[in-house]
């Protein structure tokens, strides 16, 4: 079975992809293989239009996925705000705006702060989560694809997930870990930022162990998911998150193979100084989430999509 038809059903909406649990280990394995191919040719939709709701700031989502959609043959229109005037009470719901282009344009892409779990039902096409308030399934797809690019097949690899474990980014993570598990996981976090991370990996027996301190020794994989300051109750000093960051005094710990990985913007988590290490994959890992993006959206247009557009 081709990419093109992984997330395919009978109906648009079906072939959304909002969470990485509308995925089988074989759906993530042939979106690995899809964009291993397209690391040298990109299939071709010409005439595609997508939509791209960024309602949240962004850099590489929003560059990549407008990319990716030229390099298919297409136009992305890309939208940063729901419709507001001073006139009116609020600004336009994020329901009816995805309802309206859903009616103008093939596919969706949206980012945004809330869920968008209950928002499938609003549009007509595919719906591609690219980030929201509980995951980030497209930068999970990114990191995969680079570990295999970079270090091999998952399966071989002792992979380490250091930061805050309730954000986005890393649930989605350990949600494909679940679906391709590592030959082991460490989870590197701080007391008060493991979230859901047991239930998560529950699913992975003893290949998971949790550590409350930076522990990097016999990984082949680090991947530094960030570990913002907060506030209130959760807030964590300067201090107290340096404790988990990649410096110096530390880097020593990490094997001389491993490679250090990022969703980026790196903040404080990997000390400027390292930036050059060789082990510091994170911009090959941002480069190689161009194809991986291609991959997902020619999982999204479906073979009666793609005969009208060639």
């Amino acid at each position: 079975m081709g990419t093109a038809d992984i997330l395919l059903t009978s109906s648009d909406t079906s072939r959304s992809l909002i969470s990485i649990d509308s995925l089988s280990a074989a759906d993530v394995h042939s979106l690995i293989r899809e964009a291993r191919s397209c690391l040298k040719s990109a299939p071709s939709f010409p005439g595609v239009s997508a939509c791209l709701l960024m309602l949240q700031p962004s850099l590489r989502t929003r560059l990549g996925f407008s990319e990716a959609v030229a390099r298919l043959g297409g136009r992305a229109h890309v939208i940063t705000s729901s419709r507001h005037t001073a006139e009116a009470s609020a600004s336009e719901s994020l329901w009816d705006t995805i309802r309206i282009a859903s009616g103008m344009v093939d596919l969706i892409i949206v980012r945004a702060g809330c869920s968008l779990a209950e928002l499938t039902d609003a549009s007509k096409v595919p719906l591609l989560n690219a980030g929201d308030a509980d995951e980030h399934p497209t930068q999970a797809l990114i990191d995969l694809f680079a570990i295999e690019q970079l270090r091999g097949s998952i399966g071989s690899l002792s992979i380490g997930v250091c930061g805050d474990l309730s954000m986005r980014v890393p649930r989605s993570l350990l949600k494909a870990f679940a679906l391709i598990p590592p030959r082991q996981l460490r989870l590197i976090a701080p007391q008060g930022r493991i979230g859901d991370a047991v239930m998560l990996t529950s699913r992975l027996g003893d290949r998971v162990e949790f550590s409350a301190a930076a522990s990097w020794e016999d990984l082949d994989v680090l991947y530094m998911a960030g570990l913002p300051e907060r506030s209130g109750s959760s807030i964590m000093d300067a201090g107290a998150r340096g404790e988990f960051a990649l410096t110096a005094a530390n880097v020593d710990r990490l094997p001389a193979n491993a490679c250090v990985l990022s969703p980026m913007p790196i903040i404080d988590e990997i000390a400027p100084a390292l930036r050059q290490d060789s082990r510091i994959c994170a911009y090959t890992q941002s480069d190689l989430g161009m194809a991986m993006r291609i991959a997902v959206l020619t999982g999204m247009l479906n073979k009666t999509t793609r005969s009208a557009y060639d």
